[in-house]
């Protein structure tokens, strides 16, 4: 009888071990694929980071080439008031110089 319990409790250890083995097992494999897809999420989200980098980056160029041609567009409004403002003296001048008489031409020449 002794041999008997002796035999059931080997066999019940035996069993508890083998079940605490297998969970062991299944929470190994559970921290692997946590760990992996914690990489995973890590690798995405670096590429996600990088994709806006790079678009602050275009986007910044954006702003620059923008501004570029906004001071260029400054500088020929500044041009063309100096220009319109040398024809509005321009005719002044001339509005306020009597006109030769075809006779006076005529004779001028």
């Amino acid at each position: 009888m002794l041999e008997n319990l002796h035999t059931v409790h080997g066999k019940t250890v035996k069993r508890v071990r083998e079940g605490l083995e297998n969970s062991l097992k299944g929470r190994i494999e559970l921290i692997e694929s946590y760990a992996r897809i914690s990489s995973m999420i890590e690798v995405e989200v670096e590429m996600d980071s990088n994709v806006l980098a790079a678009e602050a980056v275009g986007n910044a160029d954006n702003v620059a080439q923008q501004i570029q041609q906004l001071m260029e567009i400054e500088n020929l409004e500044e041009r063309w008031k100096l220009q319109a403002e040398a024809n509005d003296e321009a005719e002044r001048l001339l509005s306020s110089q009597p006109m030769p008489v075809k006779e006076d031409f005529l004779e001028r020449n």
